[in-house]
């Protein structure tokens, strides 16, 4: 069976044989030798960790589930077309008749802020969305990343025998992943805020990860310990890239969550950035309902 067409560990256990082979082959002697050994022998532990990593179809469900909220709040922005169900402008001529201080409620607190709360709400999902695509992302760059150390290095182990280039390169795309956060569509701010910041706390990891390059090195050695030393050198980098994307889609999804946080804890204001207020007369029953919409006997 071709290298390319094992599993990790499969891949793990034949640099391992063949690491060693040329270590015998090499004919090493001398103080420190079996320590040597032991350590070719200790790759598979090295890589298995990296069976490990999450299935990156696992996002594909609840990602396609915020792709239904969010074209179910699209009010026709960011590419989705607009939910007519979300238009209110019938309801104000179905209430014009209406007076009192519940009909003044009504229209305040519910019918003239419910088009931006839609619309905060949408900005929501879509940021949830793509911190869940990012994610993707991450796992499936890091699968193809350890797939590239482990299958350069044994290309280069192979040909060690005819030849001293004991130098390949390998490529990690996984620092890239987390452009999907630049999707997040926060460019002006939420529509009652008038305030920029928000957005600037949200696009500020897809912006950077925009401009980040994969990281390239190289698995080299003068002889079978030293390439065999690189090789985990290269694991350590690519476990390294993948906590500093993480940690980047992570800051990036805390920063946004305390900013709404922080709309939402205004005290003038409740939740009315993201939920309308309770209508008073859900309250209401039988015996008040007149009177709490405004009506005199």
């Amino acid at each position: 069976m071709a290298f390319e067409d094992l599993d990790l560990m499969e891949k793990a256990e034949r640099i391992r044989d063949k690491a060693l082979e040329l270590l015998y082959a090499e004919a090493m002697s001398g103080h420190g030798v079996d320590e040597q050994f032991r350590r070719l022998a200790g790759i598979p532990a090295k890589l298995r960790p990296f069976t490990r990593l999450p299935n990156p179809e696992h996002f594909n469900g609840p990602i396609e589930q915020l792709e239904m909220v969010a074209k179910t709040l699209s009010t026709g922005s960011s590419g989705y077309m607009a939910n007519p169900w979300l238009n209110l402008s019938d309801v104000g001529n179905d209430i014009a008749s209406w007076n009192g201080p519940a009909a003044r409620a009504f229209r305040t607190n519910f019918v003239a802020p419910f088009p931006a709360i839609a619309h905060n709400q949408f900005l929501l999902v879509c940021a949830l969305k793509s911190a869940l695509e990012a994610e993707k992302a991450l796992w499936e760059a890091a699968r193809k990343d350890i797939a590239s150390i482990t299958s350069a290095a044994y290309r280069a182990l192979e040909r060690m025998d005819a030849s001293d280039d004991m130098s390949v390169e390998y490529f990690l795309k996984v620092v890239a992943a987390a452009a999907a956060l630049s999707a997040i569509p926060f460019a002006g701010g939420l529509a009652v805020m008038r305030v920029a910041a928000i957005g600037a706390s949200a696009q500020f990891g897809g912006v950077i990860a925009s401009r980040i390059p994969p990281k390239t090195d190289r698995i080299r050695g003068a002889n079978v310990l030293e390439f065999v030393e690189s090789l985990e050198r290269a694991i350590f980098f690519a476990t390294d890239a993948i906590i500093e994307t993480e940690d980047r889609i992570r800051t990036t999804v805390t920063e946004l969550h305390k900013e709404v946080l922080r709309h939402v804890a205004k005290p003038s204001m409740g939740r009315n950035w993201f939920c309308a207020r309770r209508p008073a007369l859900a309250d209401s029953s039988k015996q008040t309902i007149r009177r709490d919409m405004g009506y005199t006997e």
